[in-house]
């Protein structure tokens, strides 16, 4: 029976700090903390606000059904910059000061 030792390799970059930390790190599976989807102007959900939040914000405009089939992990709502409740033609003119801004800031 051939046994495979746990080495380094197997922590993907994490640091092995002791044997105990290399138990845990095959035990225990780390990932990314998960995406805030709350983020006002970002429009495709990548936690910034930027040139690639455009399209997706047209989407969302246009085809709301089609935006959310398409970002389903995102709300429509990081759409509605000027918080009136409805993401419309209103939330145009703020949302290009939001990526001009990169979302900094947002009004």
């Amino acid at each position: 029976m051939m046994r495979s030792r746990l080495s380094p390799s197997h922590l993907r970059g994490w640091i092995a700090a002791s044997p105990l930390a290399m138990l845990l790190a095959a035990a225990i599976p780390f990932s990314d903390p998960p995406r805030t989807n709350t983020l006002l102007a970002d429009m495709n959900c990548d936690t910034l606000v930027n040139i690639l939040d455009v399209n997706p914000f047209v989407l969302a405009l246009s085809n709301p059904a089609g935006y959310a089939a398409a970002f389903p992990t995102c709300k429509i709502a990081n759409g509605d910059i000027n918080g009136d409740g409805a993401l419309d033609i209103l939330d145009v003119n703020p949302f290009i000061v939001c990526v001009q801004n990169n979302g900094n800031p947002c009004p």
